[in-house]
């Protein structure tokens, strides 16, 4: 999945990949060192600290955006996202096909979020 999302980012000049952490500690540590606008939360990680990091991050930094992709099926990925506070969710099936839209009308489509879940899919809330 990091490979996927690095590719992705490297298409669109406006996005770079700052860091890869593999814990919600460096993620939380690299947040508050780079300041990014958007943040991609590759899942599995326990639910509680998949909270706890998605909490923390928007309570320190209440811009950022974030997104966690993850294994899960979409509805229950989009529930679980959206009750762990996440601003999106893509599932991992789904992941080479929808990343590259959300990327290509992130720019205009963020001012939006915190407003409805996901707003690149209008009619379900989710990508």
């Amino acid at each position: 999945m990091r490979q996927s999302i690095h590719g992705c980012l490297q298409t669109f000049k406006d996005f770079s990949p700052l860091a890869d952490c593999y814990n919600g500690m460096t993620g939380l540590k690299a947040i508050a060192n780079l300041q990014p606008d958007l943040v991609f939360v590759v899942a599995p990680l326990p639910d509680r600290v998949l909270g706890h990091l998605i909490k923390d991050a928007k309570r320190k930094h209440p811009a950022i955006r974030i997104v966690v992709v993850a294994n899960w099926t979409e509805f229950a990925g989009f529930a679980r996202a959206n009750h762990k506070g996440a601003d999106g969710f893509v599932s991992e099936r789904l992941l080479s096909r929808e990343l590259p839209l959300i990327l290509a009308q992130y720019p205009q489509l963020a001012a939006t979020w915190g407003t409805r879940f996901s707003p690149w899919k209008t009619g379900y809330g989710m990508a």
